[in-house]
């Protein structure tokens, strides 16, 4: 949703109500993405405040940190807005670091984009309208491809460098680093062993830094490191035996077979280490699909030094193409009530058509949003039984819920992200039944550019466990989270959820040590999260337990007969009130919570003709408490509102995030759109 000034009667979105690193010298600052969220940065969207003829389209931003990076998933750009790629200053949202200061340094990012437009390090950064920046955009409708080396001063760019030859790849790993010391300024992108861009800062000053986004509706960084200039930088170098550059993958430096540190290889082929103590290491790389291959010996001088290696990188074996192409028989149910649960393998296939893989189902059924179920039955040769495999390689436009035998195996909500879910080998039978559940929200629909393979995994970490209550009664439908920052495959995370026997299980992990949480939720008590933290090899299992209550609670929404009334202010004045219970619902109309995943931009505010902008948004919903509760506090909680919200139980305010002003004035407007909320009904 983008819109900006929200009031609600009750509360919002798919929600519920429920009963009662350490640095060395040289470091000047590190992200950390793990222990730590988004207050470690301040968040700037695009303005007046940096520049009078400053707006914003699109917004505001929404920055979060999750899975151990720092993501931004709205398509926020400023106005003006020309084709020029020279001409536009590509404005858009900063996320900047809080409490740092340094005017020489080594700045360095690793990312990785889903969109084209334009990203960005900003460095050396006073106020919103004075800082350096290096800035890169693919998109050819916005002016790209252009790289540029800026000094904004007073809220105007001045370019001291640009070309058009080199720009960020997408949905790849990438590096981007800046060297500032005195008036020297050198960029890299692309080709790490020597600068992109050069520039002259004639009046340096010290700042912080940060990333600068425009459009850039999906990203996620990894890594945000400064350094002090005199850091050492080691650059390795992967070719295959064809010398192709071996990109996209986590190269390792280990020392008495433990991981010390590791980097993504750019397309280049280039990995960049920062800040890595002098010494021999070895030097390797790997991952869930990728044939394990011999470590290297690398040597890391003082100062910037770089090698050369070639390792003989082969994927793991292809058991089977699930392309409509290659044989594979896909059905679908198009449309399918969201209510509809087909995973089970016996479930009946009555109703569904054939359908081809890849393919867009709009040919089908082009109505929005849109749910469906696919299906497919897979045999599996002997030798794989048992054994575990990835689904790997194929998208879903928009959203998916994937399940093997009836097992949950995985979910992702980006269209044009390529999916990769292991298949426990304790699932894999000879006979199979694939299900997904998919939403199309707008667009193409269904597995639309490339088919699932059925991938070999190597040996990897299976994490298992149980959430029961203090009697050994099991609590379901728990979400418990994996990670570990460093292992031979670089940084893995994994999330799953407990099943009706409260069980769950995660596999294809790295060796390494993982912190596993049980999530915070106000569905139990205690309701703040839990973890353990334990080490795994490859091929071993870890167990885990926790024990935790659960407490009476009823999703707020239309698929449990609750529905939502929504009513859009049409002048922006934002002056009505409708929080009382007797306000009238005469302008109100039926809103489903859940379609669209809670965004009603396409079902409200299109199908009703209301521009998508600044606007009062007033959601009412008739809440029954239900027989047998006890007559204690209740929480409503578990959603979030892009981007400010106030709550009213019974005409009473019960909670509010962000600031929210009264009329069409933002003056004072602050947006909270990824805090999710919990406010306390007495």
């Amino acid at each position: 949703m983008r819109c900006r000034y929200v009031c609600l009667a009750v509360a919002v979105a798919a929600l519920a109500l429920g009963a009662g690193t350490a640095v060395t010298a040289t470091v000047l600052w590190q992200s950390d993405f793990v222990n730590k969220g988004i207050e470690q940065f301040n968040i700037y969207d695009v303005g007046p405040q940096i520049n009078p003829e400053f707006t914003q389209s699109s917004g505001p931003s929404a920055w979060v940190v999750k899975n151990g990076a720092l993501d931004q998933s709205s398509n926020i750009y400023g106005n003006p807005d020309p084709t020029n790629g020279e001409e536009n200053p590509y404005t858009g949202t900063q996320a900047v670091v809080k409490g740092f200061s340094a005017q020489d340094g080594i700045f360095y990012t690793q990312f990785q984009t889903r969109d084209d437009d334009a990203i960005g390090l900003v460095f050396r950064y006073q106020d919103q309208k004075n800082f350096m920046r290096i800035i890169s955009i693919r998109d050819p409708g916005n002016g790209g491809p252009v790289t540029r080396l800026e000094k904004w001063t007073d809220g105007v760019f001045r370019t001291l460098d640009l070309t058009t030859d080199t720009v960020y790849q997408q949905n790849v790993r990438e590096t981007m680093l800046v060297v500032a010391k005195g008036g020297q300024v050198e960029a890299y992108l692309g080709d790490l062993s020597q600068p992109l861009l050069k520039g002259t800062d004639p009046d340096p000053k010290p700042g912080s830094f940060g990333i600068a986004l425009y459009a850039m509706s999906g990203v996620g960084i990894s890594t945000l490191t400064a350094l002090t200039p005199e850091s050492n930088l080691y650059l390795a170098k992967l070719s295959d035996k064809s010398g192709a550059p071996i990109a996209g993958l986590w190269v390792s430096l280990s020392q008495n077979g433990k991981p010390v540190t590791g980097a993504y290889s750019n397309p280049s082929g280039q990995a960049m280490f920062v800040d890595v103590p002098a010494g021999v290491y070895d030097i390797g790389t790997g991952g869930l699909t990728i044939e394990p291959v011999p470590a290297q010996k690398a040597t890391v001088k003082a100062g910037v030094a770089s090698e050369t290696f070639t390792f003989d990188v082969k994927p793991t074996a292809t058991i089977a193409d699930l392309s409509t192409g290659a044989g594979a028989a896909w059905k679908l149910k198009l449309p399918a009530d969201p209510l509809e649960d087909l995973r089970d393998p016996t479930a009946s296939e009555a109703g569904f058509i054939d359908y081809d893989v890849p393919s867009d189902w709009d040919a089908i059924d082009s109505s929005h949003p849109i749910y469906g179920w696919l299906r497919l039955h897979v045999s599996i040769p002997a030798a794989y039984v048992g054994k575990d495999l990835v689904l790997s390689g194929w998208n879903f436009d928009d959203e998916d819920w994937t399940y093997w035998n009836g097992t949950f195996v995985g979910h992702d909500a980006v269209w044009n992200e390529a999916r990769s879910y292991v298949v426990p080998g304790a699932l894999v039978k000879a006979s199979n039944v694939l299900a997904i559940k998919g939403l199309d929200t707008g667009g193409a629909g269904g597995i639309t550019t490339s088919a699932p393979a059925l991938v070999v995994a190597n040996p990897s970490v299976t994490i298992v466990g149980s959430v029961t209550d203090p009697s050994g009664k099991p609590v379901p439908d728990v979400t418990v989270d994996a990670f570990s920052p460093i292992t031979p495959w670089g940084p893995q995370s994994a999330t799953a959820v407990t099943g009706p026997d409260g069980s769950f299980q995660m596999a294809g992990l790295g060796a390494g040590t993982y912190t596993i949480t049980r999530a915070a939720s106000g569905d139990l008590l205690p309701s703040a999260a839990q973890s353990v933290t334990k080490e795994g090899a490859a091929g071993q299992t870890i167990n885990v337990t926790f024990t935790a209550t659960a407490v009476p609670s009823v999703a707020l929404t239309k698929e449990n007969g609750y529905q939502w009334l929504i009513y859009i202010s049409p002048d922006l004045q934002g002056n009505e009130s409708f929080a009382a219970p007797n306000a009238s619902e005469a302008n109100f109309i039926p809103w489903n919570v859940t379609a669209a995943s809670g965004n009603f931009t396409t079902d409200i505010l299109d199908a009703n003709g209301i521009p998508n902008g600044n606007m009062h948004v007033w959601l009412r919903l008739h809440v029954t408490i239900p027989k047998g509760w006890p007559h204690s506090d209740l929480h409503v909680y578990g959603f979030n509102f892009n981007a400010s919200d106030e709550t009213f139980f019974n005409g009473t305010s019960v909670g509010k995030t962000g600031v929210n002003p009264p009329g069409p004035d933002p003056t004072g407007f602050t947006r909270d759109a990824d805090t999710i909320r919990d406010y306390t009904v007495p």
